[in-house]
């Protein structure tokens, strides 16, 4: 098996895309697990082995606090550096909470809120005194919000430069000595009271009320906070029930069986519109699309029943075993990519019985009556007893004891080779190489290496768990597994490419071989150039500054693994692959080159240029004040994929692109632009700060499955901007959900704006200024959609007419416009819930309205 227990030299850092930290308390160790290639990157010693901890996750760095709440540990996730902070020795079960300002830290023990730097682990400003022990938090956007249940008492306490402040205070009416627990929906806390079966929201602002549903939510319920529509989701484990309360539906009683009665289930996190509820006694995840209700049963996980741990990271799901070295992820269809976090110790030599741990062999127990999740964020049980903050001692779902009856056999999986390793993974003629397997499973008796070249001649054979041979020639050779034990046999091969000796590379050098880097290069004033085609350049985790890396007219060529800091310039060099790279302070572009991939990597204050090529893919890239710019020549079948990726405080742009999509992305504070391009799809990406214009004679977009927040316009609809479909997408805290370019003649053609969720925004869900539409152009249509809550914080703005934009819809089109309103719900915006001039839109009927002082115009609102 592949151990992955050293941390990389601090000049070579890693990054990962989808990254998580996971916890291995039986080795004292957290683990970072790409989310991309399901593999562990490193691990790193946080504490003695078997002692317990609990570990939170901040963008992509990890921290840890034991249970004894002695220290907190934070682990930088690009060099692995570690740094603590002693806590008071009156410290006990400290919770902690990463917001964007920074660490808060709520303790039993001393009673206190804390604030803590993020990257220096330091205490920051004064700790805020808690009334009791006793208190459940739950962290909304960046404040920490507590609640008591012993009083009835809420606060929020927001994190700031110069430390924690108190920011709201108040009495909850009717929730004193009742057994009350908190969550958030994204802008929202939520208070879940099940004594009155009820789920409240509040404001962020001020913890005024926002919304009250009753629901199903009973003592001992399972419930957390989502975004996907503001939503409450509840677990009744002795049913098998789950639940979706959505904030803007008026009730919450509809609920969907997703697992036998009496299951052993746990509390469930969401991906999107899919939640994924686990189930222990069933070594399982019950997924569930929230949207249309279908339930589908994932892959076994382990093989046998343990409390396993349940997280989503980055738009991934990871399923870990805290107390062994198995982890895994799991997918909405269902899948499993199985994972080892590191080198388990030898099997003992005395007995190959079946042993399982004892919270593998003991009596089932039940799932805690309150159950604070690892995070400690937005996720927790309603249960008995009160408070799932410092001051209850419980159980989380990561560490109880669960399983079988002792008296039922243990069945163990065959051991399974899920792959095989070599280290350098190009490895080079005459030089050893480390080959190893990642085997999930039961753990393998006998290993059997054979390694064979291209004629069939048995190279080498040996019987170790891993072990080095040094290739003779260059070629093809095929390294196959063997292994066996008490459960069965397994046997994989992996064909190997091995490389001639490589020559020492020098700045200026034209390669025309494959080669792998030996030593860092600073190719200041010169560079690189790959002069022949089927070339792989791996850089070994070294790093090029300076000059240049470039190729023209070759194809196939790959260069990964390591740091470049030099232009890059490819030019017609089709099937090029640029995989496990930071390029950081430099340009990037590729010119008329098709099938182009860039995989797994990060680019850092990088301008990256495509121009002219077709059949692109970027996944899993990340991507910090970039500026990426991709065009397509017209005509042929181009496209373009964008999927698992992370842009921050970068600018990324389609020119005369086609057949885009973008899936699984991050966008922060980012800017995303079609220009004269289309069709595209963006889909179940995640978009904050960042407005997604579609300008200047761009059509056929569709745009689903997306959170858009925080934005002064999350859509810009631009000039000429035609057929775009807008459906089931959630809108909230937005100036604008929807709206326009600020040209009051901009034409619109074929807009569907039709079941989405604009919740909160400042101005207006949909505000649509536009006076040059044609009539009898195609139809238009805004339906489906639920209008909740907008236009309370408009901050005077006003339309042409002079009107002010403070409604659900808000719109200034001319007569016979088109454009039909139906089915849509509005409820709670500061004025209108829908507001058009007489004539000027198509009443489809359906339309409602409820608590909009002003109610509907243009429109009959039932």
């Amino acid at each position: 098996m592949l151990g992955l227990q050293h941390a990389a030299p601090p000049a070579h850092p890693r990054f990962t895309s989808g990254s998580a930290w996971l916890a291995s308390r039986a080795v004292g160790e957290v683990t970072l697990v790409d989310g991309v290639s399901a593999a562990a990157v490193a691990s790193v010693r946080v504490g003695a082995a078997n002692a317990p901890f609990t570990e939170v996750q901040a963008a992509a760095d990890g921290y840890v606090v034991g249970s004894g709440g002695s220290e907190l540990v934070g682990v930088n996730a690009a060099t692995l550096a570690k740094k603590t902070f002693r806590l008071p020795p009156a410290a006990r079960d400290t919770v902690l909470f990463p917001l964007a300002a920074g660490l808060l830290a709520a303790d039993a023990g001393t009673k206190t809120v804390r604030m803590f730097d993020a990257t220096t682990i330091q205490a920051v400003g004064r700790a805020i005194g808690l009334p009791g022990p006793n208190f459940v938090f739950a962290g909304v956007g960046s404040s920490l919000w507590a609640a008591d249940p012993d009083s009835g008492a809420v606060l929020a306490i927001d994190a700031t430069a110069n430390g924690p402040v108190k920011r709201v205070s108040r009495r909850m009416p009717g929730t004193a000595g009742h057994d009350i627990a908190l969550t958030s929906t994204g802008d929202e806390a939520v208070l879940l009271n099940p004594g009155d079966h009820a789920v409240t929201w509040l404001s962020r602002s001020d913890g005024r009320v926002t919304a009250t549903m009753a629901t199903p939510l009973r003592a001992g319920d399972l419930a957390t906070g989502v975004g996907w529509r503001s939503s409450v989701l509840i677990v009744q484990h002795d049913s098998g029930t789950l639940y979706a309360c959505e904030r803007h539906r008026s009730g919450c009683d509809r609920g969907i069986p997703v697992a036998p009665a009496g299951s052993q289930l746990g509390v469930p996190v969401a991906i999107d519109h899919y939640a994924f509820v686990p189930d222990y006694g069933a070594d399982a995840v019950w997924i569930t699309d929230l949207a249309t209700g279908q339930v589908t049963r994932s892959q076994p996980l382990f093989g046998q029943p343990i409390r396993f741990e349940l997280l989503a990271r980055a738009g991934l799901v990871f399923v870990n075993d805290p107390e062994s070295e198995n982890a895994a992820m799991v997918a909405a269809d269902g899948s499993v990519r199985r994972l080892i976090k590191y080198e388990p110790p030898p099997a003992p030599a005395v007995s190959h019985t079946p042993s399982a741990r004892p919270s593998r062999s003991a009596s089932p127990t039940p799932v805690p009556s309150r159950s604070p999740t690892p995070s400690g964020k937005g996720s927790g049980t309603v249960g008995s007893s009160p408070g799932t903050g410092p001051g209850t001692a419980a159980s989380s779902p990561g560490t109880g004891s669960g399983g079988v009856p002792s008296s039922s056999p243990t069945v163990l999986p065959p051991g399974r080779i899920d792959a095989i390793r070599v280290q350098p993974v190009t490895p080079e003629a005459g030089q050893p190489a480390t080959i190893s397997a990642e085997v999930s499973g039961t753990r393998p008796d006998t290993w059997a290496w054979t390694v064979t070249d291209e004629s069939g001649r048995q190279e080498a054979a040996d019987a170790p768990e891993t072990f080095t041979h040094t290739f003779a020639a260059p070629g093809r050779y095929a390294v196959k597994l063997t292994i066996g034990g008490p459960a069965g046999t397994d046997s994989q091969a992996e064909t190997v490419t091995v490389i001639p000796a490589s020559p020492p590379v020098h700045c200026g050098d034209v390669i025309k071989v494959s080669v792998v880097l030996h030593q860092d290069l600073d190719c200041t004033g010169s560079g690189l150039t790959i002069g022949a085609p089927d070339i792989v350049f791996d850089l070994d985790t070294h790093t090029i500054t300076g000059g240049f890396l470039t190729a023209t007219d070759h194809a196939d060529i790959t260069v990964r693994n390591g740091t470049v800091g030099a232009a890059i310039t490819f030019t017609r060099s089709p099937f090029s692959t640029f995989s496990d790279l930071y390029v950081r302070n430099a340009e990037f572009e590729v010119r008329s080159s098709d099938n182009v991939q860039i995989l797994h990597s990060r680019l850092e204050n990088v301008t990256y240029k495509a121009g002219a090529s077709v059949d692109m893919l970027l996944s899993g890239v990340t991507v910090t004040n970039g500026r990426f710019i991709f065009g397509q020549p017209q005509g042929g079948t181009p496209g373009l994929v964008v999927s698992d990726c992370h842009f921050t405080d970068s600018v990324v742009g389609f020119s005369t692109a086609t057949n885009i999509s973008v899936n699984r992305v991050s966008f922060l504070r980012s800017g995303i632009s079609l220009i004269e391009s289309g069709p595209m799809t963006f889909r179940d990406n995640t978009v904050v700060a960042s407005p997604l214009n579609l300008d200047v004679q761009s059509g056929g977009a569709t745009i689903s499955h997306n959170q858009f927040r925080d934005a002064d316009s999350a859509i810009v609809l631009g000039v000429r901007s035609t057929s775009a479909t807008i459906d089931d997408n959630t809108f909230t805290n937005n100036g604008i959900g929807i709206g326009l370019a600020e040209r009051a003649d901009t034409p619109i053609d074929g807009l569907n704006i039709v079941n989405n969720v604009f919740e909160s925004n400042r101005a207006a869900g949909i505000y649509l200024d536009a006076t040059a539409i044609v009539p009898g152009g195609p139809m238009m249509l805004i339906g489906g959609n639920h209008l909740i809550g907008n236009g309370r914080r408009s901050n005077g703005r006003t339309d042409s007419l002079g009107r002010p934009v403070n409604d659900g819809v808000h719109l200034v089109v001319p007569a016979n416009s088109g454009l039909v309103l139906r089915n849509n719900e509005t409820r709670d915006n500061a004025d209108y819930g829908i507001e058009a001039g007489t004539g000027t839109v198509t009443d489809g009927g359906g339309n409602t309205s409820r608590n909009n002082p002003s109610g509907c115009s243009g429109v009959r609102c039932g």
